[in-house]
């Protein structure tokens, strides 16, 4: 089995798994129970008519859901079993329990730090993902000890596939990873190895914060000298945007990436770079309402994707992108406009001829 296809992105399918696995002789799941959990959820998901039928179902629910924390429990205990498959299992039900399973992240991270089994490392970073989910439980117990753990992983673990999960799960916690920024920059750089550019790249992305300003003239460093890999010159633009520093510099090269004729492909990253300044990329509305034309974009997902991240760009610029309101009229009076492009024209034109109190 591959590694790096063990903690997809998108989908942490491949573990989620159903929550049965055996420690010791008993099961941590009754199958009984999870029957009825099941049962009881599609009668409250049909909207059964009789009242009494889904406030038992409700309350049946609101039981088994108190024995989550016992199954956590389990799960701790069977993340230090001395059998591997009982491990796994383990780490593949918190990875389906979530942020409830907060208690066994020392657990996990431990069996990150020492087994042998690349896969079951893999699981446990998977599971840490999961528990600290888009900032899930960020504030209850050290984050700090958790990002350094995968910090550590994705710069010296043994396997290549570990330090890849290791790296990408930095792009599920988002910025409770803040700290990892750094690591991350330096595995961007490193040309060898282009997977884990392009992870470290995607990842840097989600994590950076205003806070992350010390990264700035480095990443202003590797846009100046430009790269051959195009994917991480356009991440370079984004991230600079999302981090907010020296707008005055910032701007600019995000306007000129915008209105470059030769590098669509730089366009949709450029757009994500201004979107979260907001206000401060008033000066890039001229061009952004040039690229509200998406004609010249032979792919069409792209040309679409492109256009409402423009109309997103604007609505969070806000009233000093009253320029652009004739243009987006335009747009929403063509009849080749679909009616979801119409509506969301019609909301953008909204936020910015509304006042800001």
């Amino acid at each position: 089995m591959k590694l790096s296809r063990i903690i997809g992105v998108t989908c942490f399918a491949a573990f989620f798994l159903p929550l049965l696995f055996a420690q010791a002789q008993q099961p941590v799941v009754d199958l009984k129970a999870s029957a009825l959990a099941r049962e009881w959820a599609t009668t409250m998901g049909f909207g059964v008519q009789k009242v009494e039928d889904r406030r038992r179902a409700a309350e049946g629910i609101f039981d088994y859901s108190e024995g989550i924390g016992n199954v956590v429990s389990a799960c701790r205990t069977g993340l230090r079993d001395p059998d591997e498959e009982v491990r796994l299992k383990s780490a593949k039900a918190i990875i389906h329990i979530g942020p409830k399973a907060v208690g066994a992240t020392h657990a996990l991270l431990l069996l990150i730090k020492k087994d042998k089994s690349p896969d079951l490392r893999a699981a446990a970073i998977a599971a840490i993902g999961s528990i600290y989910w888009d900032g899930a439980n960020a504030g209850l117990i050290g984050p700090n000890e958790v990002v350094l753990t995968l910090v550590v992983t994705m710069q010296n673990d043994q396997d290549h596939g570990v330090r890849i999960c290791a790296c990408r799960i930095f792009r599920v916690i988002g910025t409770t990873g803040k700290d990892a920024a750094p690591a991350l920059l330096e595995l961007m750089k490193q040309k060898q190895d282009g997977e884990m550019r392009h992870t470290a790249a995607a990842s840097l992305g989600r994590v950076v914060t205003p806070a992350s300003n010390k990264l700035v003239s480095a990443l202003l460093e590797m846009y100046k000298n430009g790269d051959e890999d195009r994917h991480i010159e356009g991440n370079v633009l984004s991230i600079l945007g999302k981090i907010g520093d020296q707008p005055d510099v910032v701007v600019p090269l995000l306007i000129a990436a915008l209105r470059n004729p030769n590098r669509l492909d730089l366009r949709g990253f450029a757009v994500q770079g201004l979107q979260p300044l907001g206000p401060k990329a008033k000066a890039a509305v001229p061009a952004l309402i040039d690229a509200l034309d998406v004609s010249v974009i032979k792919d069409k997902g792209y040309a679409s994707a492109l256009q409402s991240g423009v109309l997103n760009t604007l609505a969070s610029i806000g009233p000093d992108a009253k320029a652009a309101v004739p243009a987006l009229r335009k747009i929403a009076d063509d009849r080749k406009t679909n009616q979801s492009t119409r509506e969301h024209v019609g909301e953008v034109i909204s936020k910015i001829l509304t006042p800001v109190n």
